[in-house]
């Protein structure tokens, strides 16, 4: 046995080593170096046109799929800077604002469509003033403005040259051919004018070079390839782009001395050689292996709950993120997303708000709860009249219940048939009253069908009642009637079966007429916008 002193030296010396070593980890410094950086900022405001003339099919499929996957090039190719997206028609609206989140812009994109605008037309002017007031919140003296249309107004000339006086570039990317397509109309045929000449909208090149022009910025027809988005200037954030903003800032730089550290353990790394200490340096190591309770602790630090719901709906795991999410609208959606509608209206309703009684009227429905659900539209009716989606699914509820309501039959009265007539006072009761009968659906008429049945067997039975010896001669017979209505009752059974089938079915249908829009929010937001806004001037000469 080794002296106790001796072993109280080896537990002092393996303590020393590792508060040595974490030391060495915590990476001390006391010498300071400062080194200069060189950060490329840059800010682009992009404007998308949402007229109707961007669906001409000039440019195949058409103008707008073509612009919105130019669009998504160009965020490809944006690795710094700030992005802001516009959209313009008759009026113009911010979508997202200025941010370097580039998949905040990539998840609106697919539900911009031309009808979610309130007024048609082609204002780029509208679109142009929105980019000059928004650079101008966000204190930028130098950035870049992207329009993708196929015509602007006049007065789009003069917001380009203010914008090109406070320091911003105007470019423009051209959509569309100079020969032009038609425009479909949502009812079909084509798009035409007050004098019922089809619309047959052209690329206005020549205006459109005059606008890149006065804004000192860039004309490029739209191409298959990326020549034209690397001509356009402020689209590419550099220290040497004379748009982007050269930010020269001073970091200190420290000089780590941690590893120096290092030298004191290494003399005593020659301990873990004796026996029984190597593994003793591994029992540490085994006590703190991590579980799951620990790392979503650790995650914790670094994100809200609320983060990463969101992180996990990105996943595709919506019943993990309906876990984390501590916003009842946020947890709602998770919920309805993973088919657990019950749970989800339970989650909209602690939300008092025209979207979310509507939200809520949506998963209701989807859960077979028709009435609730109808109730949960007017309510979101009561809080917003102009939520046309509420009551749009509100009607398609109405006429599934109206049209899955049994029919009523007719009233019987004194004006029964003859061969009622025949059987005497004694079996209708008071001859004078009339009887009513309940509404009935077709399972109903099939168990009455079989009541009716049962009922004339059992007559037959009272009226034919056989003697003693009769029924004992006679079980041939009445195991007949025995299995007659063993089978009547199951070809009952079965009719009411398929009528449950059908139902179903025909729920399941109409629940699919309600939409899935999710741009059902920005139309809202647009022509609430809008309506606030009360513009002076005209909202275009044309429709398209």
């Amino acid at each position: 046995d080794k002296p106790a002193h001796y072993t109280k030296a080896v537990w002092f010396a393996l303590a020393f080593g590792g508060c040595a070593a974490l030391l060495a980890l915590a990476g001390p410094v006391w010498k300071q170096l400062p080194q200069p950086l060189y950060r490329a900022e840059s800010a682009l405001v992009i404007g998308l046109d949402l007229s109707r003339s961007m669906l001409a099919a000039d440019l195949k499929p058409n103008r707008l799929a073509r612009a919105k996957q130019k669009l998504q090039d160009i965020l490809a190719m944006r690795q710094e800077g700030q992005t802001a997206l516009v959209v313009f028609a008759g009026a113009a609206f911010d979508v997202v604002p200025l941010t370097s989140d580039k998949r905040a812009i990539l998840a609106m994109l697919e539900s911009l469509t031309p009808d979610m605008m309130p007024v048609q037309g082609s204002r780029a002017s509208a679109a142009l003033e929105h980019a000059e007031a928004i650079l101008k919140r966000a204190a930028i003296s130098q950035g870049a403005v992207l329009l993708l249309t196929d015509g602007v107004d006049a007065a789009a000339m003069e917001a380009a040259t203010s914008l090109a006086k406070a320091g911003h570039r105007v470019s423009v990317l051209g959509v569309g051919t100079a020969a032009g397509a038609p425009i479909p109309a949502p009812d079909g045929g084509f798009l035409k004018d007050a004098q019922g000449q089809i619309v047959m909208p052209k690329l206005y090149r020549e205006r459109l070079q005059k606008l890149a022009d006065r804004g000192h910025g860039v004309y490029r027809d739209l191409r298959v390839d990326d020549q034209d988005i690397h001509a356009i200037p402020g689209l590419k954030a550099s220290i040497t782009d004379p748009v982007a903003k050269q930010a020269q800032l001073h970091t200190d730089r420290w000089q780590e001395e941690g590893p120096w550290l290092l030298l004191l353990v290494l003399p005593l790394l020659s301990l873990a050689f004796r026996r029984g200490l190597l593994l003793l340096l591994l029992f540490p190591l085994l006590l703190t292996s991590p579980d799951h309770a620990s790392a979503a602790r650790w995650q914790d630090l670094w994100q809200t709950p609320d983060q990463q719901g969101q992180a996990l709906m990105q996943a595709h795991k919506p019943a993990e993120a309906a876990t984390r999410f501590q916003a009842p609208e946020w947890q709602g959606a998770a919920l309805y997303r993973a088919g657990k509608y019950a749970e989800a209206a339970k989650a909209f309703g602690e939300k008092n708000s025209a979207d979310a009684w509507y939200n809520r009227g949506n998963a209701l429905a989807k859960a077979g709860k028709l009435k609730a659900a109808i109730a949960a539209y007017d309510q979101a009716l009561k809080l917003n009249k102009e939520a046309k989606d509420a009551a749009f699914n509100r009607k398609i509820l109405r006429d599934i219940l109206k049209k899955s309501k049994p029919p009523e039959t007719k009233k019987k009265g004194k004006s029964g048939s003859k061969g009622e007539q025949k059987h005497g006072k004694g079996e209708q009761g008071d001859g004078n009253k009339k009887r009513e009968k309940s509404p009935r659906s077709a399972a109903s008429k099939s168990s009455e069908n079989q009541q009716q049945g049962q009922h004339a067997e059992h007559e037959n039975r009272e009226l034919a009642k056989p003697s003693p010896r009769a029924q004992k001669g006679d079980k041939g017979k009445s195991e007949g009637l025995k299995k007659g209505h063993q089978a009547r009752k199951k070809a009952a059974n079965q009719l009411m079966s398929q009528q449950r089938k059908e139902d179903a079915a025909a729920l399941q249908q109409w629940l699919r007429r309600i939409p899935d829009d999710p741009g059902g929010l920005l139309r809202r937001k647009f022509l609430y916008q809008y309506q606030q806004q009360h513009p002076s001037q005209s909202a275009g000469e044309q429709s398209w």
